[in-house]
Formats: C-alpha cells, sequence, structure tokens
C-alpha cells in the first residue's frame, strides 16, 4: 500500500496601466465621436490552492495485475486586500479586505486499471485504466472571477470582462479635448459657450464599489459536482 501528498499554491499579481488622460479616443474620419474611460492603474491579486491525499495499491494474480487508489482533493482560493485609486475618475480610493473567492471544493476520486500479459513473457500486455480527473486548481475560471476588482464597473480585467464604459461627444470646438466635467455622469451641452458636447456616461456605476454581478456562494463550495463540471453562476446588474 501507498501513500502520497501532493499540493499547490498559485500566485497571481497582474498589473493594469493606462495613459494619463485614462481616456480612449474612438475618431470616425478624423473626428472623435466615443471616449472610453478606466480605473488604471491598478493591481489584480489572487491566489489559489489545492491540497490532495491518496492512497493505491496493486494487486498481481497471474498474467492480470490489478491497480487501485482512492484520491481525496481540496482545493480554495482567495484575495488579498486589493485597492483602486486614487485615480482621475476615482477620487476616493477603494480597499477591498482580504476575502474568499472558492470557499473550498472537497472531492473523493478513484482510479482503477488493469493489466493482462497476453503471451506470460512481459512484452505484450492488454491494458485498462478508469478514473475521474477534476479540473485544475489554478488562477482562473471560478476560482478568480469573484475577485472584487474584477467586478468593478469599467475593470480593465479579463477574468469578467466587463463592459467598457464608455459616452459618446461631438468635439463642437474641433480641439480634440473633451472640455467638459468627466466626473459628472449626466448629458452637457456647452456648445452655446463654445465648448462640446457629450451625453451622459453608459454606466452610472462608474467608480463606485458596486460589482457587475454577483455570485450564488453554492457554487464556491462543495463536493464533487461543482468542481468537476465547472459549472458557474452568477447575476448581472446593470444601470
Amino acid at each position: 500500500m501507498k501513500f502520497g501528498y501532493m499540493g499547490a499554491f498559485h500566485v497571481s499579481n497582474q498589473n493594469y496601466f493606462s495613459n494619463n488622460t485614462h481616456l480612449i479616443f474612438r475618431l470616425n474620419n478624423g473626428v472623435p465621436n466615443l471616449l472610453t474611460l478606466d480605473l488604471n492603474p491598478y493591481s489584480l491579486q489572487q491566489r489559489t490552492r489545492y491540497e490532495a491525499l491518496y492512497a493505491q495499491e496493486q494487486w498481481t494474480l497471474g498474467r492480470l495485475t490489478l491497480q487501485g487508489a482512492l484520491r481525496f482533493e481540496h482545493a480554495w482560493s482567495y484575495f488579498p486586500e486589493q485597492q483602486i485609486g486614487p485615480v482621475k475618475f476615482l477620487p476616493v480610493p477603494v480597499v477591498f479586505p482580504e476575502q474568499a473567492g472558492v470557499v473550498g471544493y472537497n472531492d473523493i476520486t478513484p482510479r482503477m486499471g488493469a493489466a493482462y500479459d497476453v503471451f506470460g513473457n512481459g512484452k505484450t500486455s492488454l491494458k485498462i485504466n478508469v478514473g475521474k480527473y477534476l479540473e485544475a486548481a489554478t488562477n482562473h475560471n471560478t476560482y478568480s472571477a469573484s475577485n472584487p476588482t474584477a467586478r468593478l464597473v469599467g475593470s480593465s480585467s479579463q477574468l469578467t470582462a466587463p463592459p467598457a464604459v464608455t459616452r459618446t461627444w461631438t468635439d463642437a470646438n474641433a480641439n480634440f479635448v473633451p472640455d467638459c466635467d468627466l466626473l459628472n455622469p449626466v448629458a452637457q451641452d456647452l456648445r452655446t459657450g463654445g465648448g462640446i458636447s457629450a451625453a451622459a456616461l453608459s454606466n452610472n456605476n462608474f467608480g463606485k464599489p458596486i460589482f457587475t454581478n454577483t455570485y450564488d456562494p453554492a457554487i464556491l463550495q462543495g463536493w464533487a459536482s461543482v468542481r468537476a463540471t465547472g459549472r458557474s453562476a452568477c447575476r448581472s446588474s446593470n444601470s
């Protein structure tokens, strides 16, 4: 009988940057018509761990060799303390204390195998293996998707890819400068004073500690079915 242990600790620190205006301009035939706003720079941090214990045994009966094993796995993730801001569109920084991602997935998986020495000389054998193999516990998918900084409106994270925050505008004075109050989310028309016209912000939750979606706690913990299938479920919120 053999016993063993396996474990891993995955660390991910992703840094997002921007230009000094925190704006991306879209132009049509050289005429600007859309602004995309961001909350960069900030750091997206995540940690995933797993541990496994296993036992295996092998039996030989003549030309037939049988193998059996049982493996217990526990996997979880968390996010260290993170901060966004202060930046142009988030003057007051938002700090998220350390919090759990996947609270814990537990699995017991069997593995079995058989090998038959066809001619009894050890040169030709027929082998069969049956087992259950789980999605790897790493910094991706459900393990990372509930990261709070990845779920803010205007986040640049590719984990959940929240919609970009934009506002259309008319550069009436043709100076390529959105010279209005971009911190004001409502529509502004300053053309009578020689300024520009800017539509309302595409999402009024931009720059606020409000998440684009929430996760059902049931999918962030449990036995076997959740992790084995890699399913996820969340509820989106937009305004």
